[in-house]
């Protein structure tokens, strides 16, 4: 490629250069530079007079339905927005080393903004062009009819993620319930309709069920939290809704997911380091992972355990409201700060109020794992408390 953007496989862009008027992007084939009005499987590319352009734009949202009383949905930061020069490159379910794959090749390309908005310059005119858009394994492909030398503006029902896999790919998510943090509520409110809930349905340690999330119902042996009753378990789906150590205690069930969710639940898991070393290995082939409060008992193993100082309620609950302070010093937090504004969510930029804080960790850092494991956090020397 000498022109254009690409995917680097890890919802980011490759900045691949811009082409020397009357040159197009792709006009001759993907990537390249060429002149004129060129056929292509998508439509037919036109040279505009008098500084005319033609554009498509939008705004890419979470799949988010208004209709359920979740609020408007969310604008979706740095997907990848494109016309493929080609069939769509299958997304593999299950933990992969993605973030060296090789993008997928484009007519024209653009990259949201911390608005979710974006602008495809010169792509090809006509009816029925199509169009993609990506995060991740997120994926949704529609197709839009295109005008020369105008603008054409999208709705946000047009852009939003997909809500089902009719509408497109939904990473595969394992949620090993707590009774504490419900964090299938949140996927919820994202937009992935009820349907896509469903028991995991193992046979021979791989789930068969045709849905997108799968509950494991979390149970822990630990001290709990003296205000949460743990007797009872996570959220389950049926009776036949398996307990967690079917999904920890197998590399296999593991390693089938994209996504594994370990959310709070409401006292600490006595793990042993076996299943410990299962979760790292899953992250060192490209799992991704989100854990949430007493779920800090899964990287208290090496390398994970360099990351932070973690431990039992090293504070008292505190439900009072406070200011956390969001690191501005990176491109990812100044985003994301940047994002928390315009969503109404916080009134000053690089401050986030929370309530109901319980310290499980000090001292934190970025830390880098073999293999495609990335952390979020940034290198720092300090004391203050990472709350939950």
């Amino acid at each position: 490629m000498d022109c254009g953007y690409a995917g680097d496989g890890c919802g980011g862009r490759l900045d691949c250069g811009t082409c020397k008027a009357p040159a197009i992007c792709g006009a001759s084939q993907p990537g390249v530079c060429g002149e004129g009005h060129v056929p292509t499987d998508a439509g037919v590319y036109v040279t505009c007079e008098g500084g005319q352009a033609t554009t498509i734009s939008g705004t890419v949202v979470a799949g988010t339905d208004p209709a359920k009383g979740f609020g408007a949905p969310d604008p979706v930061y740095n997907a990848y927005v494109y016309i493929p020069s080609g069939p769509l490159q299958p997304i593999t379910t299950g933990a992969t080393c993605d973030q060296c794959a090789t993008p997928q090749h484009s007519l024209a390309s653009a990259v949201t903004g911390v608005d979710g908005t974006f602008t495809l310059t010169n792509p090809p005119v006509g009816p029925n062009v199509p169009l993609v858009i990506q995060l991740g394994k997120w994926r949704r492909a529609i197709n839009v009819n295109v005008a020369p030398c105008q603008n054409n503006a999208l709705t946000t029902a047009e852009t939003r993620l997909p809500r089902n896999q009719a509408e497109g790919n939904i990473p595969r998510f394992a949620i090993d319930t707590g009774n504490a943090d419900v964090l299938e509520c949140v996927l919820r409110k994202m937009g992935i309709d009820d349907a896509e809930f469903t028991d995991p349905n193992l046979v021979g340690g791989i789930p068969q069920s045709a849905g997108r999330v799968h509950f494991y119902q979390a149970s822990p042996n630990g001290v709990p939290d003296p205000n949460v009753d743990i007797s009872v378990g996570g959220a389950v789906i049926s009776a036949n809704t398996p307990a967690e150590d079917q999904l920890w205690g197998s590399q296999a069930t593991m390693s089938s997911y994209d996504l594994v969710l370990f959310p709070c639940e409401g006292g600490p898991n006595n793990l042993t380091n076996a299943a410990k070393q299962t979760l790292t290995t899953y992250a060192n082939l490209g799992g991704r992972v989100f854990a949430t409060h007493y779920s800090y008992v899964w990287p208290d193993i090496p390398p994970f355990s360099g990351t932070a100082v973690w431990g039992y309620n090293q504070g008292a609950q505190d439900y009072r409201t406070h200011t956390g302070f969001i690191d501005t010093s990176f491109a990812t937090g100044a985003a994301l700060a940047r994002w928390l504004q315009l969503v109404g969510r916080r009134p000053c930029r690089g401050r986030s109020p929370f309530r109901s804080s319980a310290m499980t960790s000090t001292r934190w850092s970025r830390h880098r794992s073999a293999g495609c494991i990335r952390k979020a956090g940034r290198r720092r020397s300090t004391t203050r408390s990472t709350r939950r």
